[in-house]
C-alpha cells in the first residue's frame, strides 16, 4: 500500500507531462521546415513550394509554373509556351511558330516559308523559285532556263543551244561532208 501511495504521484505527474496527440496539418513535413503538403488544395506540391497542381484548369502544369496545357484551345502546347497548335487554321504548325501549312493555296509549303507549290500554273516548280515548267510551250525545259526544246523546227537541240538538226535539207550535208551544223 505504501508503494502504491508512493507511485501514484509519479503516475499523475507523468500523465500531466506527457504531450497530448495533436492532429497535424502539415503531414509529411520534413525537419527543416520545408513543406511537402498533402492537403487537398496543395496536392502534389513539392518541398520548395513550386506547384505541380492537379486541378482541372492546370492539368499537367509542371513545378516551375510553365504550362503544358491540355485545354481545347491549346491542345499540344509545350511547357515553354511555344505553340504546337492543332487548330484547323494552323494545322501542322511546329512549336517555334514556323508554318507548315496544309491549306489548299499553300499545299506542300515547308516550314521556312520557301514555296514548293502544287498549283496548276506552277506545277513542278521547286522551293527556290527556279522553274521546271511542264507547259506545252516549255516542255522539257530544265530549272535553270536553258532550253531543251521539242519543237518541230528544233528537234533534237540540246540545252546549251548547239544544234544537232535533223531537217531533211541538212541530212545529206551531214552525211556527205561529215560535219554537223
Amino acid at each position: 500500500m505504501h508503494f502504491a501511495k508512493a507511485i501514484l504521484p509519479l503516475l499523475a505527474l507523468g500523465a500531466v507531462a506527457s504531450p497530448v496527440p495533436v492532429e497535424s496539418t502539415k503531414l509529411g513535413e520534413v525537419a527543416n521546415g520545408s513543406p511537402r503538403r498533402r492537403d487537398v488544395e496543395q496536392l502534389g506540391d513539392v518541398a520548395n513550394g513550386s506547384p505541380r497542381r492537379r486541378e482541372i484548369e492546370q492539368l499537367g502544369e509542371v513545378a516551375n509554373g510553365s504550362p503544358r496545357r491540355r485545354d481545347v484551345e491549346q491542345l499540344g502546347e509545350v511547357a515553354n509556351g511555344s505553340p504546337r497548335r492543332r487548330d484547323v487554321e494552323q494545322l501542322g504548325d511546329v512549336a517555334n511558330g514556323s508554318p507548315r501549312r496544309r491549306e489548299i493555296e499553300q499545299l506542300g509549303e515547308v516550314a521556312n516559308g520557301s514555296p514548293r507549290r502544287r498549283d496548276v500554273e506552277q506545277l513542278g516548280e521547286v522551293a527556290n523559285g527556279s522553274p521546271r515548267r511542264r507547259d506545252v510551250e516549255q516542255l522539257g525545259e530544265v530549272a535553270n532556263g536553258s532550253p531543251r526544246r521539242r519543237d518541230v523546227e528544233q528537234l533534237g537541240d540540246v540545252a546549251n543551244g548547239s544544234p544537232r538538226r535533223r531537217d531533211l535539207d541538212h541530212l545529206n550535208q551531214i552525211v556527205s561532208t561529215g560535219a554537223s551544223r
